[in-house]
């Protein structure tokens, strides 16, 4: 999900869409790593305010209940495994971005959390910030819809540094640009820079933040509301040759319920 990846008719929006700037996320709200959990707790599962996971297994399958994208549809995502405890695309596909059958360095990963999660949850990442590759959470995922499911992520390449919502596409000629957002006065992001990516779903509406900032806010489409499906994912198709197993995500993985509704 790169410049590369923008389908022409998303460029019309992503253009209106940097016209919409963003705000700073209130001063009593702290970023979700922080408030979720202690420091300290390491294990991965149940948690007291939601579900963790630190990927702090040995390599092999994702377990700990997640559900691989590529299970379902091989071409439309590629294979996701635990290597040196991080998930990773083990078989990047080399075919073109955004045609219906490659999945061209995309995979993701969910589960079921059930009906606490349908409302009023907020879902974090963190992505490693090298500038080859993207992790994102994803959240009110429905596998049989054309949007899949939405996803948060920074992309360095355009225009020099945005955030960007995605409707991530069930098939991958599917993905659509729903709104881009900057934090009027920020830094260029430096490469290599760790980045926590936060989604916060309250009633219709998605609040997107990095690193406890508020960058934007977007109602959730129709069809994907009410999904108590959520996860994680990656891309690496701008990684020279796709090889596999490639550092993309960093955990902790946080499920949570949000204390309050975001501002």
């Amino acid at each position: 999900m790169r410049t590369r990846t923008i389908l022409p008719a998303a460029l019309m929006l992503f253009a209106t869409a940097l016209a919409v700037g963003a705000t700073a996320v209130p001063a009593d709200r702290e970023p979700v790593a922080e408030a979720a959990v202690d420091e300290d707790t390491r294990n991965s599962g149940a948690i007291e305010a939601g579900f963790r996971d630190d990927w702090q297994r040995t390599n092999g399958m994702l377990g700990n209940g997640w559900v691989s994208a590529h299970d379902a549809h091989r071409h439309w995502w590629d294979p996701l495994a635990l290597f040196d405890e991080s998930p990773v695309n083990t078989d990047p596909d080399k075919g073109k971005i955004g045609q219906p059958d490659n999945a061209a360095g995309r995979t993701a990963a969910y589960q079921d959390f059930g009906a606490a999660y349908a409302d009023g949850f907020s879902v974090s990442t963190w992505w490693n910030g090298k500038h080859q590759a993207v992790a994102f959470p994803v959240v009110c995922i429905s596998p049989e819809d054309p949007d899949w499911g939405l996803a948060f992520c920074y992309e360095p390449e355009i225009a020099g540094g945005v955030w960007v919502l995605w409707a991530l596409g069930r098939q991958p000629h599917q993905i659509r640009l729903i709104r881009a957002g900057t934090l009027p006065g920020s830094a260029k992001h430096t490469d290599g820079t760790r980045m926590l990516l936060e989604m916060c779903v309250s009633g219709n509406t998605v609040t997107c933040l990095s690193d406890g900032k508020e960058i934007l806010q977007h109602a959730i489409p129709a069809a994907l509301r009410g999904s108590t499906m959520h996860g994680f994912g990656l891309d690496v198709n701008p990684v020279p040759g796709r090889p596999p197993n490639v550092h993309v995500l960093d955990g902790p993985f946080i499920i949570r319920p949000l204390e309050r509704a975001p501002k």
